[in-house]
């Protein structure tokens, strides 16, 4: 038994990527936008401040797109 991996070995090769992890990155935000709708209402324990619910989210787009202009197009 000591002589079993406790771990699944990594020696596959590298793979190239079908895009850049830019690309990446900006299509799973796309696609976390379209997925995630805001509700039209909303309950008493919803309302949880700014870094946190509904809000939170277009906060944190709001800090990127700040930390990084040229990418918020």
């Amino acid at each position: 038994m000591a002589d079993e991996l406790r771990y699944m070995p990594n020696d596959q090769p590298l793979q190239a990527l079908s895009k850049t992890p830019q690309e990446f990155f900006q299509i799973a935000l796309e696609e976390f936008v379209d997925k995630t709708k805001v509700p039209t209402t909303f309950e008493q324990e919803q309302l949880v401040g700014i870094f946190a619910g509904f809000t939170g989210i277009p906060y944190m787009f709001l800090q990127l797109s700040e930390l990084h202009p040229r990418r918020a197009s």
